[in-house]
């Protein structure tokens, strides 16, 4: 993520507020799916909850 963060900072001049938000969104993402595929029970726990809500989520997930 900090690779990321500073490449993206060497490309892009953070010039606004939305500018900076662009690599913070995209590092959760990634955190959020890398923390669902290691911790088996936060996966379970929240597949559980979303097929009870009647939400659809992809398989890959």
């Amino acid at each position: 993520m900090g690779l990321f963060v500073a490449a993206y900072r060497l490309m892009v001049p953070l010039s606004s507020i939305w500018l900076a938000l662009v690599p913070v969104a995209a590092g959760a993402v990634v955190y959020g799916v890398v923390l669902l595929k290691l911790d088996l029970g936060i996966h379970d726990e929240l597949w559980a909850m979303a097929v009870q809500m009647g939400v659809r989520l992809p398989r890959w997930l």
